[in-house]
């Protein structure tokens, strides 16, 4: 459709709303327009690339990260991870996967040395935390990216780094998460969409100011297998909150409609993480 023809269209359309007026009047009108259209289809392109300059990146980041999950197998694969009811979420297919995977290598000395108990909560946690400063570079070692321990001076994902690295070569554990990368990236998009956590970021904003440090993004650090000890810290001055995925979506159906219960179950457990940025850094 030309803009002479759009014109007239709005033009008559207009008319019909408006006393009769002397030709030169409709004349002028169909001049106006004409000259409204053609500003709209020169200026708003250029407006839409300039709001959409302006949107800011996704502000909260969710992830399953390699080497953290590498930890938690690690820890669920431990004769306390296997017999503890809480510490692993067991009631899943991904679990019966990764025991089974991993069933050949269940005597590797990593297992023992990394066997914590409830009283060493703290060595269990900082195990598991600890990994995320790590990533595999391009020759497949595990390296560390940046500075951080949850819990201090207590370090022993550090200290079992030789055994660690023995037990991902001799298990296939990067094989292992691959496979599983789709399953990660579906959790991902599931949790996102039904733990609200941009909303509950814009309330505590609007309520407490900016979460400390203000950063202008958070981070959600996750896996499959934690059940229990979420924890908050700040990463890189990047506020992360280590969660755990609500049951629900690990149950093995993700089309499954959780109740409102469960929804507000999983909310207010990462709500009460989320708002150490607040008022508890």
């Amino acid at each position: 459709m030309t803009g002479a023809v759009l014109t007239s269209l709005v033009a008559g359309r207009l008319r019909r709303f408006l006393p009769p007026y002397p030709p030169i009047t409709v004349f002028m009108l169909k001049g106006l327009l004409h000259r409204l259209l053609v500003i709209s289809l020169v200026l708003l392109p250029g407006l839409a690339r300039a709001q959409g300059a302006a949107t800011p990146a996704e502000p909260v980041a969710v992830r399953f990260p390699e080497a953290y999950e590498l930890a938690n197998i690690i820890l669920a694969l431990t004769p306390y991870g296997q017999s503890d009811q809480f510490e692993v979420y067991k009631n899943s297919r991904y679990y019966r996967e990764m025991r089974a995977y991993f069933a050949p290598h269940a005597q590797h000395p990593l297992l023992q040395q990394a066997n914590y108990s409830r009283k060493e909560w703290d060595k269990y946690l900082a195990f598991r935390t600890d990994a995320y400063a790590y990533s595999f570079d391009g020759q497949g070692q595990l390296v560390r990216q940046f500075a951080f321990n949850a819990q201090g001076d207590v370090r022993p994902f550090d200290d079992l780094l030789a055994q660690v690295s023995n037990f991902v070569q001799v298990s296939g554990f990067r094989d292992f998460y691959r496979r599983h990368q789709p399953y990660y990236d579906s959790l991902a998009v599931a949790y996102r969409q039904s733990q609200h956590l941009p909303e509950a970021l814009a309330f505590l904003t609007t309520e407490l100011g900016q979460a400390q440090p203000a950063a202008g993004q958070y981070a959600v650090v996750l896996s499959p297998l934690v059940y229990r000890m979420n924890c908050h810290r700040d990463v890189q001055h990047v506020p992360t909150d280590f969660s755990m995925v609500p049951e629900y979506l690990l149950s093995g159906d993700l089309q499954k409609q959780p109740s409102p219960a469960d929804v507000l179950s999983g909310i207010h457990a990462l709500f009460t993480e989320t708002d150490h940025g607040f008022v508890n850094p």
